[in-house]
């Protein structure tokens, strides 16, 4: 190597290069003169740093021992080179040990990097398994919060059917009575001249009519009312109710009308859809003894391909229109909420409302395929929602009344009348016969079957009551109709399954007429019957 020193040559005056350690290099650096000595330190930084900077080279350059020759070469003139060998053999093995430690740094540093990546990657897998916990939980909750509704949903559904059962069972029993009470005082007040008399049978009527109305309600909210559906203008009704409740209510109270659905027409039976806006006025005024605004809106409602539950109720997929009475009174307590639909449950003081006013509108919305809601809270007021399907298929009309008995038509005919309840079977015998016709009567429906065997055909028509033990109304009919196929048949009942009466109804020479009934409307309903009859 060109320029390269031996360590022995040109020693500095008093360096004794025999002498060991660090007082070795000492002592030569104390003989040094002052001026080359100064000259010497000036230059021992950049020295340093260029040892410094080789010590750190990779791989095996640091172990060659050219090391401190190219050093003195580098950073010293030649005459330097003892001066340079002597610090070199100094610094190096600190320099080295300097290295190990940072290679011992570097390698910790990168430990502990890897450990930080280990840790990272735990903390990701924490977090997402956390973030996949708290998910489940959540849905776990949400799971249990919908079976919790589902099976409080179902509980209501079971016992509002319990409820309607039993409503039902009361309302058969009461139309029988009923019945039985309004067909005697009819009667007696066609004989009695005396004006006095007559006019206290009208009391009896009419309470016996109020009665009836309390049935009525009853079977709406059972949903076994008969209905006479019709092509009907939504818009018109309430405009029709909301003038008799304004001429009901007092001053304090005003009626707003909103009617902005574009599709108001509905199937229904307009005396019944009538009734349930003027059920929902009548309590809107009711909360508001001080005064106050009922608002009655329509709007339009659509109802998605899978349908909409509420409550009981199911809505179809299609089009709907919604009816919302609004009324600024006291509102609903929260725990009253869940019985509001119930028959005989009201909040109301004693004396002042039966209970069968919202049951009621329940039935009767439900039984038009519809469904009810309401959103009340205390001091906020309450929105009752009807909601009613666009344009639903016609049913049925029911047998029209007439105002008397003269619609009877010709007598003479031999009628069986079927029905366990021997007053109203009694209470028909006597119609029957004030309208000119032969009675045969049967209080089960296989004694009816015996009688219509025995007679064959000359038995012109049959009275058929649908609520009996045993063989019941269905099945007696199918029964008449195998032995005598085009055989007129009234069906008359207060408490019948309407999905069976409609079957019924589509054969031929079929009608029906509910329970209770005066006798122009009996009177009209056998004439129709047999007017069918005579023309089948």
């Amino acid at each position: 190597m060109g320029g390269l020193h031996s360590v022995s040559a040109s020693p500095l005056p008093g360096f004794a290069p025999g002498r060991p350690g660090k007082r070795h290099l000492l002592d030569g650096c104390v003989a040094v003169h002052a001026d080359t000595l100064a000259d010497a330190l000036a230059l021992l930084p950049d020295f340093t740093r260029r040892v410094r900077g080789l010590v750190l080279l990779p791989g095996d350059a640091f172990a060659r021992r050219e090391l401190a020759a190219e050093l003195w070469e580098i950073a010293l003139p030649p005459a330097w080179a003892p001066l340079a060998a002597a610090l070199a053999g100094l610094l190096l093995p600190q320099m080295e040990q300097q290295r190990r430690q940072a290679d011992r740094i570097a390698a910790q540093d990168d430990l502990l990097r890897r450990q930080g990546e280990h840790l990272e990657l735990l903390r990701t897998s924490f977090d997402h398994k956390t973030g996949e916990l708290v998910s489940s939980l959540a849905r776990q909750r949400a799971d249990g919060e919908a079976r919790l509704r589902a099976e409080a949903r179902l509980r209501q559904d079971d016992k509002m059917r319990s409820l309607g059962q039993l409503a039902g069972g009361i309302a058969h029993d009461f139309n029988n009575m009923i019945c039985s009470i309004m067909g005697a005082a009819e009667m007696l007040q066609r004989e009695l001249p005396d004006a006095r008399a007559r006019s206290r049978l009208d009391l009896i009527l009419g309470a016996a009519e109020r009665s009836a109305g309390l049935t009525r309600q009853l079977l709406a909210f059972t949903r076994q009312a008969p209905l006479q559906r019709q092509e009907l203008d939504l818009h018109r009704l309430v405009q029709e109710a909301a003038g008799l409740l304004e001429r009901g209510m007092g001053r304090n109270c005003r009626i707003q009308l909103r009617l902005e659905a574009d599709r108001p027409r509905v199937q229904a039976d307009a005396s019944q859809l009538v009734g349930a806006v003027l059920n929902l006025g009548i309590n809107a005024a009711q909360a508001m003894p001080a005064g106050g605004t009922i608002t009655i809106a329509t709007a339009d409602r659509a109802v998605g391909p899978a349908g909409e539950q509420l409550g009981e109720a199911r809505l179809a997929p299609g089009r709907h229109v919604a009816v919302r009475v609004i009324d600024t009174g006291g509102g609903i307590a929260a725990e009253d909420l869940p019985r509001i639909f119930e028959p005989f449950f009201t909040t109301k003081p004693v004396g002042v409302g039966t209970g069968m006013g919202l049951a009621a509108v329940y039935g009767t919305v439900l039984e038009h395929g519809g469904a009810v809601a309401v959103d009340s809270r205390l001091g906020e007021g309450s929105v009752f929602t009807l909601i009613l399907p666009c344009l639903a298929e016609p049913a049925l009309p029911a047998a029209a009344p007439s105002s008397g008995p003269a619609a009877a038509g010709a007598g003479g005919r031999l009628l069986l009348v079927i029905d366990d309840e021997e007053s109203v079977r009694r209470i028909a015998m006597l119609f029957l016969e004030e309208l000119g016709h032969q009675v045969l009567e049967a209080a089960s429906g296989a004694a009816g079957l015996d009688l219509l065997r025995a007679h064959g055909e000359a038995i012109d028509g049959v009275l058929l009551d649908m609520q009996m033990p045993g063989m019941d109304g269905a099945a007696c009919f199918r029964a008449l109709r195998e032995l005598r196929p085009r055989l007129p048949v009234l069906i008359v009942s207060g408490h019948a399954d309407l999905a069976a009466v409609h079957d019924l109804r589509r054969a031929s020479h079929c009608s029906f007429l509910a329970k209770p009934y005066r006798l122009g409307d009996f009177a009209a309903a056998v004439a129709g019957l047999l007017g069918r009859g005579a023309s089948g």
